[in-house]
């Protein structure tokens, strides 16, 4: 189970830098137009998979838990 942990945690805490990152450049990127960050939101929720979402959800929860 240690083992497992050891393996697991990178891998959550790289999917939230990795999310974190994309989220803010898009913000800084179309900060003048909410209209279009909106959108690309939606994009972004409707072309990831269920598993990454759960993914992201799921290493949020661990990151608050730590």
């Amino acid at each position: 189970m240690a083992q497992i942990r050891t393996y697991i945690y990178p891998v959550l805490i790289a999917f939230c830098f990795f999310y974190a990152a994309l989220i803010l450049v898009q913000i800084s990127r179309y900060a003048a137009d909410p209209p279009y960050l909106l959108t690309w939101f939606v994009k972004l929720w409707w072309a990831t998979t269920g598993t990454q979402v759960l993914l992201l959800l799921v290493s949020s929860l661990f990151l608050m838990a730590l």
